[in-house]
């Protein structure tokens, strides 16, 4: 999840609109060396604050990664890579970071099928109750 401003702003703005919601999954949280404590600063934090008000709490949900072993055999097995990072706007937009370190990544605003295959993945994710591949954060 960002630092940049910009971001944060545009996130604010999302939270704030009409019929909006938002899902993350996150490696794992932040610690207090990695990140800034101040919700203006991180989006993480950002979320995590808001998350606990009345007016947005309920358009934010997110999970924790429980077993990276777990996803990355996911990922791997749907997408042949791993150690991934990627966003789902619609079932046509996608940002899929091919290199999590570096960034590298492949962005559509027209990819039907890459969207759909990613929010499957981020479904099975996000929905699991087992806590194979997520845990929520309180």
């Amino acid at each position: 999840i960002s630092r940049f401003s910009n971001y944060r702003h545009g996130l604010l703005e999302f939270l704030l609109a009409n019929n909006t919601s938002i899902k993350v999954i996150v490696d794992e949280e932040p610690n207090e060396d990695s990140k800034s404590v101040n919700a203006t600063t991180n989006a993480f934090e950002l979320l995590k604050t808001f998350s606990k008000t009345v007016r947005i709490g309920s358009k934010i949900q997110m999970r924790k990664v429980s077993n990276l072993n777990n996803v990355n055999a996911l990922i791997q097995g749907e997408l042949q890579y791993k150690d991934v990072h990627f966003a789902v706007s619609t079932e046509n937009m996608y940002r899929l970071e091919l290199d999590s370190k570096l960034h590298f990544a492949e962005c559509s605003f027209n990819g039907k099928e890459t969207s759909n295959t990613l929010i499957n993945i981020f479904d099975k994710m996000f929905l699991d109750q087992d806590g194979l591949y997520t845990m929520p954060i309180n």
